[in-house]
């Protein structure tokens, strides 16, 4: 993380690798993973392992995004899973398996 626009950088917890990153609407913590989802709170450096569905060893987490209105969480794999989180992250639901859109 930079604080200086890209002069220094320090080191943004012990996660490794990350394969996608996204910032929360508010702004103040970053949401990143590889094969786990975590949360970085930008204030006070504090990481939070999110529970998510479990991503299978030869895939990734390839996209997050996180809806403005409802906090709610989706992520695509690099096998094109794609999971959106439900009751605040307490669930998820798989929408996707493969690219290919699940009905549920």
């Amino acid at each position: 993380i930079s604080n200086d626009y890209g002069s220094t950088f320090t080191l943004a917890g012990d996660a490794n690798p990350v394969s996608a990153a996204a910032f929360a609407p508010d702004g103040a913590t970053l949401l990143f993973g590889y094969q786990s989802l975590y949360t970085l709170n930008l204030s006070n450096g504090e990481m939070t392992l999110i529970q998510a569905p479990s991503i299978a060893e030869a895939d990734a987490v390839a996209y997050i995004a996180v809806n403005p209105m409802t906090n709610e969480i989706a992520f695509a794999t690099i096998n094109k899973d794609i999971y959106l989180s439900q009751e605040n992250r307490l669930s998820w639901e798989q929408i996707a398996e493969q690219g290919v859109g699940r009905s549920g």
